[in-house]
């Protein structure tokens, strides 16, 4: 006789081994009972949220580019399970899965409509200059900031402007080999142009002919920095000086990162986190 183990069970069957309440209480009409209710309702079915601002944008600016992105998200993908929505300033996404691993799609090339002469050479600068930048910025441990610009000269009246930038949770190996993936890119997309760049969840880099960051900001951070924690000074901006070549390199980290779990409000104008 073949015998059968039936694993179903019910709700009504769950028996909790034990438990333990702090004597701290709240009131029943209370913000705190209002998050505690939300909060247990979404963890039987999980939404995970992240979203990362520029590193030279402001506080201000990082929260206005969140909040005009949680808009469009109801705008346009108010039934999806899985988005991501980029701006200049920042990026969000969410997801039903946990944000364990790299992500490299989607994907969004933009391109510079305007071409450059001396493609080669411009090309050949463009991809050693990203390069290098993505070196260095990877290299900061998790959790901080991995974001990096440089600017070198292309000719007698013209710069190179490079950006990139990795969310702070990649290991340093992840966050090069993104960065990487998507300076590759570059000549399928962009080669020859004036400007480009590339956009995973993970990472995104850019370059231009003109500056579409703030050197000031990060010189702002440093001061700060200095004043709080002199040790901690190094962190915010590190500047490498290549008197060879006169290119200016800047590493900066900002603390304008965040990771949200499990209570992002998609359809108001705000999110919450917990």
């Amino acid at each position: 006789m073949l015998g059968s183990l039936s694993l179903t069970t019910h709700a009504a069957d769950l028996v909790p081994l034990s438990h333990f309440c702090a004597n701290s209480t709240f009131s029943q009409n209370s913000l705190y009972n209002s998050s505690l209710n939300s909060l247990l309702s979404s963890l039987s079915d999980p939404v995970y949220g992240l979203f990362l601002c520029r590193g030279d944008v402001t506080s201000l600016m990082c929260r206005t580019c969140v909040a005009a992105a949680t808009k469009e998200f109801a705008a346009k993908c108010s039934r999806e399970k899985v988005a991501v929505i980029w701006y200049d300033e920042c990026m969000i996404r969410y997801s039903n899965e946990f944000f364990s691993t790299m992500a490299l799609r989607p994907k969004i090339h933009l391109g510079n409509t305007q071409n450059i002469t001396e493609q080669d050479r411009f090309n050949g600068l463009v991809h050693t200059t990203m390069t290098d930048l993505a070196n260095r910025a990877s290299n900061f441990p998790i959790g901080v900031k991995k974001f990096g610009t440089n600017q070198t000269n292309f000719s007698e009246f013209q710069n190179l402007y490079s950006f990139v930038q990795c969310t702070p949770d990649l290991s340093s190996v992840d966050c090069n080999w993104c960065l990487q993936r998507a300076i590759n890119r570059f000549p399928i997309c962009c080669g020859g142009k004036q400007g480009g760049r590339v956009l995973f969840p993970s990472c995104n880099v850019r370059y231009e002919l003109f500056p579409f960051y703030s050197e000031s900001m990060c010189k702002i951070i440093q001061r700060m920095q200095v004043l709080k924690v002199p040790f901690l000074s190094l962190f915010p901006c590190i500047t490498f000086w290549h008197h060879a070549d006169q290119s200016l390199n800047s590493i900066r980290e900002h603390q304008l990162y965040f990771e949200i779990k499990t209570t992002i409000d998609v359809y108001p104008t705000h999110i919450r986190y917990h």
